[in-house]
């Protein structure tokens, strides 16, 4: 089962040079992280065809769509499915001016298996995706009722609906630990865009349902 469908998903954008980590180290994990980049002109950002052509315009229109949907600006709606028992999830549609702007899948898999995917849209085309991936068990030898999770976070730049540069990092998270990692502070990794192509498949799978949402196994 999902433990926590309703955390919001604020991510830092993190990148590989110097000068980039720092923009991106900007774009943090939190609302009032994101809230920080209103000098940039978010409204604008949202509403008008500017071309998202590199890494730092699609941070901007990831910024301005996270901040609008911590404050409420976008409508919102939502199906659930089941499965057989084996994946149940949630999928909810944000729109703004009846545009497609955000799409989030929260699911999970034969009760330790959890996921998180988060696509964010600009004219119909998937611009920026994000995917957290946490497998969970009881952790041996360690206190009664402890268990880990291991998660492994991705994110995915994609120009005219191609992946063209693709980061990810690991980590654990441990209940009983007095000193688990900050997610927010770990330093992302490029890695090859090729599993990428799953997470395009999978955003196109959720715009055929939005229409035509089912009760029963997502396909």
């Amino acid at each position: 089962m999902i433990r926590n469908c309703n955390i919001l998903l604020l991510i830092g954008l993190g990148c590989i040079s110097c000068q980039s980590t720092k923009k991106n180290d900007r774009v943090g994990d939190t609302v009032a992280v994101a809230k920080a980049h209103r000098d940039a002109p978010a409204q604008a950002m949202a509403n008008t065809s500017e071309s998202l052509e590199n890494i730092a315009a699609i941070q901007d229109a990831y910024v301005a769509t996270v901040e609008k949907r911590a404050s409420g600006q976008l409508d919102s709606t939502t199906f659930e499915y089941d499965c057989n028992g084996e994946r149940n999830g949630r999928v909810t549609y944000f729109t703004e001016n009846g545009q497609l702007v955000l799409v989030r899948h929260v699911y999970g898999e034969y009760s330790h298996h959890e996921y998180e995917e988060e696509y964010f849209v600009r004219n119909n085309q998937l611009f920026f995706g994000f995917e957290k991936a946490t497998s969970w068990a009881f952790e041996s030898g360690a206190t009664e009722g402890a268990t880990k999770d291991d998660i492994v976070e991705s994110r995915m730049y994609y120009q005219e609906e191609k992946p063209f540069r693709c980061l990810q990092k690991t980590y654990v998270m441990r209940t009983k630990s007095p000193d688990n990692p900050v997610p927010a502070e770990l330093p992302n990794k490029e890695v090859d865009c090729q599993p990428a192509t799953s997470s395009l498949n999978s955003f196109r799978l959720l715009l055929k349902r939005r229409d035509n949402p089912t009760k029963g196994c997502l396909n």
